[in-house]
């Protein structure tokens, strides 16, 4: 089958790339700029961006289905309009497209965070609202996205909606890729409070791949994979590595005291806080309980363990030369 994929670079992208050319399918993807992560992969390579409608075009003529993964993710405000345009523009932008090559399926990846939360032991579903009013710019974007693709009409949607992605093949990395070096290296002093729902990339492209022809058209999925506050996954990191991690956790005062030092020390690193504002906000918030009734149904999904997945990150960055 030809398909399309945005956004092939990136975390979950170049993992799903590499599984559709061992399934047989014939891949295209639309590239803003050169990444390492898809270094000598054969795909045909479009160069272009995700909000030009000819970038668009060439990219999915003569394709059957798209995976949609284009986005900026930002931790720290809306850079300018910049997360509104790639996230909400830019999905605008290949719905149209699609529709105009009669494409069959659009597999859309959304996130967690398009859903209203608050209360941690809330138990959330694909039924809980969007936040579509949300102060924070990434979130507000994908609940805009999310709610304007389940309202297509022509191709069939399929939306997918992951919680935080760690796993094997994290290249740049990601924001969760550096906290686990960060633990490993002893960069990371402190801990904050609160936690989230850790997923492995595997099993999202695996849903992903069952996703071609399997799902309700126009619904989305939480694809989800374990909880563990901060402190208890540096308990897992200090297990499957047998490195020594802090799990000293700092009250809350200090952890938003130290913020703006925090904003001053990225900015002379020319690096990108882990710690922020929404970050802070999102593992505050981070959902204890997501329902996998309906990714369960249709996909029979089925998360692997949280160790092997901590594992199996960590010799990939050992391989891969991240690690002293």
């Amino acid at each position: 089958m030809e398909i399309a994929v945005t956004g092939a670079g990136g975390r979950i992208g170049n993992v799903l790339v590499r599984r559709l050319l061992d399934a047989g399918h014939q891949v295209r993807v639309l590239e803003r700029r050169k990444r390492t992560s898809l270094a000598g992969v054969p795909v045909q390579r479009i160069d272009g961006d995700i909000n030009d409608s000819k970038s668009i075009d060439t990219l999915l003529q003569g394709c059957e289905v798209v995976y949609h993964l284009a986005a900026f993710v930002s931790i720290s405000g809306g850079h300018h309009g910049l997360v509104e345009k790639i996230n909400v523009g830019g999905t605008r932008q290949l719905v149209s497209g699609a529709i105009r090559h009669g494409l069959r399926r659009i597999i859309y990846f959304g996130s967690i965070h398009a859903y209203q939360t608050g209360d941690p032991e809330l138990e959330i579903d694909e039924n809980q609202p969007l936040a579509i009013d949300s102060s924070v710019a990434y979130n507000r974007s994908k609940a805009q996205a999310l709610q304007f693709i389940l309202n297509v009409r022509g191709p069939e949607i399929i939306a997918l909606c992951p919680t935080a992605v760690i796993g094997p093949g994290d290249y740049e990395p990601s924001y969760t890729g550096q906290m686990l070096l960060m633990m490993h290296q002893g960069k990371l002093p402190l801990l904050v409070g609160g936690g989230y729902n850790w997923v492995d990339v595997r099993d999202i492209v695996q849903t992903a791949l069952l996703a071609l022809d399997r799902g309700k058209p126009g619904s989305a999925y939480l694809v989800s994979g374990h909880y563990a506050s901060l402190s208890d996954l540096a308990k897992k990191v200090e297990a499957v590595t047998g490195v020594k991690v802090t799990r000293t956790v700092a009250p809350d005062w200090l952890v938003h005291l130290g913020l703006p030092f925090v904003r001053l020390y990225a900015v002379a690193s020319k690096s990108d806080p882990l710690y922020t504002r929404e970050a802070l906000l999102a593992l505050k918030e981070g959902a204890r309980n997501i329902s996998r009734l309906r990714v369960q149904q249709d996909f029979q999904y089925t998360p692997r363990p949280l160790e092997e997945t901590l594992r199996d990150s960590y010799l990939w960055f050992e391989e891969h030369r991240y690690l002293p």
